[in-house]
C-alpha cells in the first residue's frame, strides 16, 4: 500500500475513523480478489523458472509520509537465489536503501512522484517538477550497480488536479525467461 492508501490526510492516525477506513480499503482489495504483498512476496513458477514477486508497505524517507514497510521481513523467508522483483510505492526508498541491497532484487517498482504531474517527456526533452524540486529519480526506468528502479507516473493527480505535459501511465512489462 501507497501513502494515500492508509488515509491518514482524511483521519486522525490510529482514531476509530482512521482504523475502519483502513479495514474497509482492505475488504475492498479483498472483494476483488486482490493479494496485497504488504511485507510479503510470493513465487511465480513457470516450468523451471521460479521468480519472486514482494512488496512493502509504504516506507518513506520524509517524515510526512507514513512508513510501515520492513524490507527485511519482506525478504526472510524467500529460499534460493530466484531473481525478485519488488514493489515499493516510495522510489527514494530505493534511492538510498535498495539499490545498496546483495539480496537478488533486479527491478524495483514504484510509482509515488506522479513526476509532480507538471513537465516533459520527450525524445527531446526529459524533465519534471519533481525532478527540480525533489529528487532526479521521478519517472522511467533508472539503474545503479546493476538494479533496476521503474517509477510509474500513475493515473490520477494530486494536490493539483491535473496535468501539464505528463500524461497517465499504465505500464505493461513482457518477462521473458532468461533460457528463451
Amino acid at each position: 500500500m501507497g501513502n494515500h492508501d492508509y488515509g491518514s490526510y482524511a483521519f486522525k492516525e490510529n482514531s476509530a475513523d482512521y482504523q475502519n477506513n483502513l479495514t474497509q480499503l482492505q475488504q475492498n482489495y479483498q472483494t476483488l480478489h486482490w493479494h496485497l504483498l504488504n511485507n510479503e512476496f510470493a513465487y511465480i513458477v513457470k516450468e523451471q523458472d521460479t521468480l519472486v514477486i514482494a512488496g512493502t508497505e509504504n516506507q518513506s524517507l520524509k517524515k510526512m509520509f507514513q512508513s510501515f514497510g520492513d524490507i527485511h521481513q519482506t525478504l526472510k523467508d524467500i529460499s534460493g537465489k530466484h531473481p525478485i522483483i519488488l514493489m515499493t510505492h516510495d522510489p527514494n526508498y530505493w534511492t538510498q536503501e535498495l539499490y545498496k541491497m546483495q539480496e537478488p532484487i533486479v527491478l524495483t517498482l514504484s510509482g509515488h512522484t506522479h513526476g509532480m504531474q507538471i513537465g516533459m517527456n520527450t525524445h527531446w526533452c526529459r524533465w519534471s517538477l519533481y525532478e527540480w524540486m525533489m529528487s532526479p529519480y521521478w519517472g522511467g526506468l533508472y539503474e545503479k550497480n546493476g538494479k533496476y528502479l521503474y517509477i510509474n507516473l500513475g493515473l490520477g493527480q494530486t494536490a493539483f488536479p491535473g496535468r501539464i505535459g505528463l500524461r497517465p501511465e499504465i505500464t505493461v512489462f513482457k518477462l521473458i525467461s532468461p533460457s528463451e
